[in-house]
This record gives structure tokens, sequence and C-alpha cells, in this order.
């Protein structure tokens, strides 16, 4: 995540497409890809049963407004809490004190880690966005330039996400911080504005949901995926472009600064006997 792609050595570049096609594998084709099919379903089945209801009495279906909030929602869930689980069950089995004997080792892990979040992201929303484009026409973005924006503020949420996650799986020190850690996320989604409004919420709710990424990534595909007029549904009656380039652009350095310390920081206290440890506990107590 601090060196970009084109950058790295040629040893850390072939470990990094290594690791992503162990990972695609691993997740798209076995037991666990049929994870990548229930959300799909779940957001069409609620589409549906939403078609007939609008937001705040406007024009503005809730199906509409639900597609953006889903891809939002997904893309922090997995970017954020996903990267941190996979770092701390890595910790905890020998992966990273592997990569420690490796050359490069943390630029390769770095680099597929991002890849392989971009390609499994790219996946999930591809098979929300296309059936709901099929059932719900108005849904799915209006035009060419419109689909530019979607795969813009696409990547830049794996962009500003898979670093945030990093920083978050280096800092927390066992699953039960994890646990917290998702159930904080879940708590967010509700008060961030991307399955309703968030002009809607009490005061002091908008400014807490306007601090954290979740909000203005659900805006940016708002602003991709629905109509000119949805804006009036937004703080402010506007899309407020700026006001989500330069919040993103805050989490973006948080994370690009913050998870590289705290990934080299982590591997450090990764030992033989560590991992012993956790193997250990993981048979006798499950976690």
């Amino acid at each position: 995540m601090s060196t970009p792609l084109a950058a790295l050595p040629r040893t850390a570049w072939r470990a990094a497409r290594r690791q992503t096609r162990i990972d695609l594998r691993t997740n798209l084709l076995t037991g666990a890809g049929i994870s990548y099919l229930i959300t799909p379903v779940i957001t069409i089945a609620v589409m549906i049963f939403l078609r007939d209801s609008t937001i705040m009495e406007s024009t503005i279906s809730a199906a509409q407004h639900l597609l953006p909030g889903m891809l939002a929602f997904g893309l922090v869930i997995g970017g954020v809490m996903g990267v941190a689980s996979e770092l701390m069950m890595e910790r905890e089995d020998g992966t990273l004190l592997r990569m420690k004997a490796v050359p490069h080792g943390l630029q390769g892990f770095l680099a597929g880690k991002t890849l392989t979040h971009l390609l499994l992201n790219l996946v999930s929303a591809a098979l929300i966005v296309i059936p709901a484009a099929i059932v719900f026409p108005d849904a799915a973005p209006a035009n060419p330039a419109s689909w530019l924006g979607l795969l813009t503020i696409f990547v830049v949420a794996v962009v500003v996400t898979i670093p945030l996650g990093a920083l978050l799986g280096a800092a927390l020190r066992g699953y039960g911080q994890l646990g917290v850690g998702m159930l904080g996320a879940y708590g967010l989604s509700v008060i961030s504005g991307i399955f309703y409004p968030l002009a809607a919420l009490p005061a002091w709710l908008q400014v807490v949901g306007q601090i954290f990424p979740m909000y203005w990534l659900g805006l940016g595909f708002r602003h991709a995926m629905l109509p000119a007029e949805a804006a009036l549904l937004e703080l402010g009656g506007t899309w407020r472009t700026v006001e989500m380039v330069v919040v993103l652009g805050i989490w973006l350095v948080i994370g690009v600064v913050g998870a590289p310390i705290a990934l080299r920081k982590m591997i450090r206290g990764v030992s033989g006997s560590k991992v012993a440890e956790s193997r250990e506990r993981m048979l006798s107590q499950g976690y």
C-alpha cells in the first residue's frame, strides 16, 4: 500500500501475484464462494419488497436508494473488517512469521492483499449491480458518464478501505476486539445515511456519521447511480463533492501512513512461540 505496484521489486511482485492467485481460488472456487451469492440475492429480494416505497416523499424509490448503500456497505465491511480479520488470522497461523524471512515480504504481502481485495470486491459489486440493473433499470447508472463515476468511486473505496483495514488489523489484539469492531461497523452503517438519508436523523447523529468514510463513500455511490434530483435528499441539498474528496483524502492518508508503521510493529512482535501459543489456545478454547 505504501509502495506503488509498478515500483515493487521483482521478488515482491511475484509473491504478490502468487498470493493473489491463491486467495482468489480460496475465495471463489471453494465453498466460501457461495457467500458471494448471498448478498446479491438478499439485495434483490429487499429491492423487490421496497419497490413501491419512496424516500422522504420524493420521487426516489427505496429500492433505488438501497442499491448504492449496499455497495458502500459491502466495500467498507469487506475492505476494513475483512482485511483486519485476515491479518489477525495470519498473525496467529504463522503466515506473518514466514513473511519475515522472505525478502521484501511486507511489500509483497501488502500488494497481494490490495490486488486480492480489488478483484474480489469487483466480483462482488458486479454480482450485485448487474442483476439489480436488469430487474430495476431505474436503479442503474443512467449513462456512460455515470458508469464511469461508479467505477471511479469503486476504486476510491477500495484504495481508502484496505489501508484502514490493515491498520485496524495490526492494532487489534484479539478476536474479542475484532468482534467489538464488527459490531461498531454495523452500528455505524445505521447512522451513516447509506440505507436512509442522513438528513432524516437527529443533528448529533449527522455529525457523528460524517466523521467516518462510510457516509462519504455512500454519498459517492449515490451521486453516480441516482438521478440528479436525489441530491435534494442529502445534507445541504447537494452532492458536496469537494467535501467528499477532502474527507476521503484524510482517511486515505491515515491508512497509507499508519498501516505500514503498525504492520511493521506487529510483525516484529510475531515469534514462533507466540504462534504455537495461539494454536494451543485455538485447540483448547476455539478462538
